[in-house]
């Protein structure tokens, strides 16, 4: 399964990724695709706040769309990036996922893709 998290800190649109999700979709890969507030509707660390309840969200469906929870690749790209990377940290370092206030999900994230990152 593949959770895209698109667009920027300001603007995007997840339209931005559909022929690319259609694409890998036609490959077999299940392609997750959400929407979420921008600034300065929402300021750190709302966003973040919002992967994470549509990572909850993934986990929460995966059997109603036959999603395999144990082969996650998340990517981002532009400060989308950057927030993926906070994914990854987060997912990686227990103590910063309860310091963040966050709960896991059981999904199994096997790797991240940062393009062109802003960090």
């Amino acid at each position: 399964m593949i959770i895209e998290i698109h667009g920027g800190w300001v603007y995007g649109t997840k339209e931005m990724y559909q022929y690319y999700g259609m694409g890998m979709a036609q490959r077999g890969f299940a392609f997750v695709n959400p929407s979420y507030v921008f600034g300065p509707d929402v300021t750190y660390p709302g966003e973040v706040d919002q992967v994470m309840e549509y990572i909850g969200w993934v986990d929460q469906h995966a059997n109603d769309y036959n999603l395999d929870r144990n082969n996650v690749f998340v990517e981002g790209g532009s400060a989308c990036g950057q927030m993926a990377e906070q994914l990854d940290a987060l997912v990686t370092n227990p103590e910063y996922m309860k310091k963040m206030g966050y709960t896991m999900s059981i999904l199994t994230f096997k790797a991240f893709l940062l393009n062109c990152a802003n960090t």
